[in-house]
């Protein structure tokens, strides 16, 4: 039961109780499958693009891993990560650039598109994660006057509609002021046009 223990443990550390290195994070992951696949594809490329836009693909896809796995480790993130989408760039530019060459066939080229489209929503998602913009604030949320230049509470709105009453109503073709006023004098409403 001990050797299940063991394996089960994956990247924690060797069993003994010594941490190990931490997961690596998905994105790294999938860029490194991503990388192993365009390492395949470049040494298949004609000989006279291997060495010029193949290199310089394969160079792209490796910085960009490389890119993220330094970010994975960095308390600061956002230089490596605007590199690496910098770098992702430049890899999509040339393997645009290889298609028309015939590097690659069409279902390559889009195999590439959609990897490199999901890696690169991920990295989009790590880079606004970690922007001061997108951070919450302890604080209230406050604006600055016209006449003052003191602070002034943002101040929620005196009354709100539900979604549900706002959508009722709409079934019924009235409005709410006016379904209360006549409902007590008239039978409910039917769903489409009125006969009377």
């Amino acid at each position: 039961m001990s050797g299940d223990s063991s394996r089960n443990a994956g990247s924690r550390g060797s069993g003994d109780g010594a941490p190990g290195p931490a997961a690596a994070p998905v994105i790294a992951v999938r860029m490194e499958a991503l990388l192993a696949w365009v390492a395949e594809r470049v040494a298949k490329f004609p000989r006279e693009h291997r060495f010029t836009v193949g290199d310089r693909l394969l160079h792209a896809c490796l910085d960009i891993t490389e890119r993220l796995v330094e970010a994975s480790y960095r308390r600061d993130k956002r230089a490596d990560l605007a590199t690496a989408s910098r770098g992702f760039v430049r890899a999509r530019v040339l393997m645009r650039l290889a298609h028309p060459l015939r590097c690659v066939s069409e279902a390559q080229h889009l195999h590439f598109a959609q990897e490199s489209d999901e890696v690169g929503r991920m990295l989009g998602g790590w880079l606004r994660s970690g922007h001061p913009r997108y951070e919450r604030h302890d604080g209230p949320r406050r604006r600055r006057s016209m006449n003052s230049a003191s602070p002034v509470p943002l101040t929620p709105p005196a009354r709100r509609v539900s979604l549900l009453s706002c959508r009722s109503s709409l079934r019924r073709g009235r409005s709410s002021r006016a379904a209360t006023a006549s409902s007590a004098s008239s039978p409910p409403a039917r769903w489409g046009p009125s006969t009377r």
